[in-house]
């Protein structure tokens, strides 16, 4: 289990039984895959940074882009992908920091489609 995947386990827990779902349903939707991070990297983070579009990050992608004619992309992408596993850690936490933050705001009431 991923550091990010055990952080969210704990902020799910310390909210009240009835918003749990809702943290999970929404942490797993907006929640980043290594695996697919991976892959973009490898495939096309030479060249068109992928990778840092999924990952949210569309300004250093179009840079990727931009100065994919020079040996720079792929050089940033050997150091991405070395980084990997912390940079997607980092997002996970901050996503399920977020979608609890959202969560306690509303009220334990408050119908599912108002989220």
């Amino acid at each position: 289990m991923a550091p990010a995947d055990t952080y969210a386990m704990q902020v799910a827990a310390s909210l009240p039984q009835a918003q749990q779902n809702l943290f999970y349903g929404e942490y797993n939707r907006q929640a980043k895959s290594y695996n697919t991070a991976l892959l973009l990297a490898i495939f096309t983070g030479w060249w068109l940074g992928g990778h840092k579009f999924y990952l949210g990050k569309p300004l250093q992608g179009l840079l990727h882009f931009l100065f994919a004619p020079t040996i720079i992309p792929l050089i940033l992408t050997i150091i991405d992908i070395v980084n990997l596993h912390k940079t997607v850690d980092h997002i996970n936490k901050h996503a399920a920091d977020e979608v609890a933050a959202k969560i306690r705001a509303m009220p334990l009431t408050a119908p599912l489609q108002n989220y």
